[in-house]
């Protein structure tokens, strides 16, 4: 990789983390997504509109961009969710892991065989799973703690699904030589927040929504950024280096993001889940490398 590849990766990574650390921090963290992604868009679009002169929008790219926003549109649901019962050291790191199953789709439905790196990947990511998650069960709590962590732990473990899916359509979709990272955001970001608009309305009175952002504006700002400008690095990153590599250094995310859950937020077993984390970096790596 390029010294400004690697660059554009750890600052992805930093940014991921942090817009997810200041999601975790909101009471209803779907509404702050939605309120985000909306910021992002406005920030966005002077730039979308210079950019987009050179953009020829076909029926199969309209298609994957329309399939990647709905897709993400479910990630940032599932996200939310997560966060509304796991802690960021637990929920955060299972999100990511959604890298282990781009083989197994290729295998699946590519009819691409599994190697034997790549299967040592999916043991060492699922004993990463383990450890984050092992010292959160205990027994003796109660009944209803119990299942908010297992509805924590699933929401994760289907956000890493979402993510997984949405990775192999932008891939496809960067493909296009016209699109580059500004259109690409922009045109995927339109029906990811147009798609979130009908459940966040649903689920959620116009008044608790002016509750949870009433003098957060400054703080969902600098998420939007984080969560744009993050993406479009590694968007931008993928022009210069190999995807493998990129996906493999910008799972860096997921030991930053336990460890601000272990240090910032103080949450319980801290050591145990940024060990966790390390050996699902560990795994993501082996995975990214493996053919």
């Amino acid at each position: 990789m390029t010294p400004l590849a690697i660059i554009l990766v750890l600052f992805s990574a930093v940014c991921h983390a942090g817009w997810n650390y200041f999601s975790h921090g909101f009471r209803r963290p779907l509404v702050a997504m939605w309120f985000m992604t909306g910021i992002g868009l406005l920030l966005y679009l002077p730039i979308f509109i210079f950019t987009s002169r050179s953009l020829v929008l076909t029926p199969t790219l309209a298609v994957l961009i329309l399939f990647s926003g709905l897709t993400k549109s479910g990630y940032y649901i599932s996200l939310a969710t997560t966060y509304r019962y796991a802690d960021l050291s637990v929920g955060y790191p299972l999100s990511r892991t959604g890298i282990v199953l781009i083989p197994i789709w290729a295998y699946l439905f590519l009819g691409e065989r599994i190697s034997v790196l790549a299967g040592v990947a999916i043991i060492v990511i699922l004993a990463g799973i383990y450890l984050v998650n092992a010292r959160s069960a205990d027994p003796s709590a109660h009944s209803s703690d119990r299942r908010r962590r297992r509805l924590g732990l699933w929401a994760a473990l289907a956000t890493a699904l979402l993510i997984s899916v949405y990775s192999v359509i932008d891939k496809r979709a960067m493909v296009a030589p016209q699109l580059g990272p500004i259109n690409f955001l922009f045109a995927m970001f339109l029906p990811t927040w147009l798609g979130m608009t009908p459940y966040v309305l649903a689920t959620n009175r116009w008044v608790e929504i002016k509750q949870e952002i009433s003098g957060k504006v400054g703080k969902l700002t600098l998420m939007a950024l984080f969560d744009f400008t993050g993406y479009g690095a590694v968007l931008a990153a993928m022009e210069l280096s190999k995807v493998s590599y990129i996906l493999a250094l910008r799972q860096t995310s997921v030991i930053l993001g336990a460890i601000m859950g272990a240090t910032l937020l103080r949450e319980k077993h801290g050591v145990s889940r940024v060990a966790g984390a390390a050996v699902i970096f560990v795994g993501a790596v082996l995975v990214s490398v493996s053919k």
